[in-house]
């Protein structure tokens, strides 16, 4: 599972009814410019958002997951991709840019049970902590219409067409199906309390996509 522009630019061209056209350079290149922009962000869980059961004299952590965590962009990043890939820069290609984005932001990231691990160091009788990393982690929450609402009102549109909705749920659609969220050993952490059981505030920082 991983993020692919080519695949992504041919979703884009296949949503818009061409599926039989050679797909263009400007969708490889836009496609290109929306993945490398979501590499960019990074990833975290607040306190409590990563769960998981400590043994009760310590070792690895069980059933370790985590939910609703948050990712951090800047709309300028992906502003001047693709004013650099467009060649030009107007308030149309401003406006898709930030809304693409503005939108990809309100996406959660999600790891499925298992797949946060780590070691904790509680014992029977003494609390400790729990120092882990997550692999496999997902994009949800996306959701194509409303980024191509937004994308229509920062661009002076109207109004969104269905051809601007499906060019957007293709974009969705590949990064909540082919991103993947990755946290390093030691960027999750929590508490384990003596005798084992849940993780207290568990909670995990600079994820990064891919």
């Amino acid at each position: 599972m991983a993020l692919n522009a080519n695949q992504m630019a041919e979703d884009m061209k296949i949503a818009l009814g061409f599926v039989t056209e050679p797909t263009s350079e400007e969708n490889k290149n836009m496609a290109a410019d929306i993945i490398a922009h979501l590499q960019t962000g990074v990833v975290s869980h607040a306190p409590g958002t990563v769960t998981g059961i400590a043994p009760p004299s310590g070792g690895p952590l069980i059933n370790g997951a985590a939910s609703n965590g948050i990712i951090v962009l800047v709309p300028a990043d992906l502003v001047a991709r693709f004013v650099a890939t467009f060649k030009i820069s107007t308030p149309e290609i401003i406006g898709m840019a930030t809304a693409i984005s503005t939108h990809l932001i309100t996406g959660l990231v999600s790891f499925s049970t298992g797949s946060i691990t780590g070691i904790c160091s509680n014992t029977a009788v003494n609390p400790g902590t729990l120092i882990g990393e997550g692999v496999g982690g997902t994009i949800n929450g996306l959701d194509g219409a409303a980024m191509a609402s937004l994308m229509a009102n920062l661009m002076g549109k109207p109004g969104t067409t269905p051809e601007l909705e499906s060019m957007t749920g293709a974009i969705v659609s590949h990064i909540q199906n082919n991103a993947e969220v990755t946290y390093l050993t030691g960027s999750v952490t929590g508490t384990a309390s003596a005798g084992g059981g849940p993780i207290i505030a568990g909670t995990a920082v600079s994820g990064s996509i891919a």
